[in-house]
Formats: C-alpha cells, structure tokens, sequence
C-alpha cells in the first residue's frame, strides 16, 4: 500500500512540473471572457473570449441584449425594476 501511495505521488508532482512547463492552458480548456463595460453608453466591449465560452460571435453588446438572453422566469431576480434602477 505504501508503494501505492508513494507511486500516486510521483505521478501528481510530474503531473504538476509537466502543467508549471506547458505553454498555457490544456487545449479544450475554457479561456475566460474579458470585458469593457463603458459605463455611459451601456455599451459592452468583449474580447474572443465571448465565442469560447458561450458561442456569441458579437463583440460589442447592448443592456438590451444581455437582458435577452436571461431566462424569462429569471429576470425578476436578476434585473431590478426600473424604478430601483440607478439614474
């Protein structure tokens, strides 16, 4: 058994020095998507990470269409009513 453990162990720190070697994430691995949020317009700014993760293609996106793609018996708890929308 201990054979077994010390074996296990050998291969997770190779697994770990071959992974703190490797050149970035393991292919098929999710790549965060990252945005600019421009306050004034609503206007949303993605990089390719918006297509990686859930298929969109646009790179510029509206309140309107982020709030399309909410689940409609999940829009009461997500988005607030206008009259407790900031100004």
């Amino acid at each position: 058994m201990l054979d077994q453990k010390r074996a296990r162990s050998d291969e997770v720190a190779a697994a770990r020095t071959a992974l703190e070697h490797s050149e970035g994430p393991p292919a098929g691995a999710a790549r965060p998507a990252i945005w600019h949020w421009d306050l004034a317009s609503g206007k949303v700014k993605w990089d390719e990470g918006l297509k990686g993760l859930f298929g969109y293609t646009e790179l510029v996106t509206s309140a309107a269409w982020r709030e399309n793609r909410i689940h409609p018996e999940d829009r009461g708890r997500v988005k607030p009513p206008s009259s407790e929308r900031p100004s």
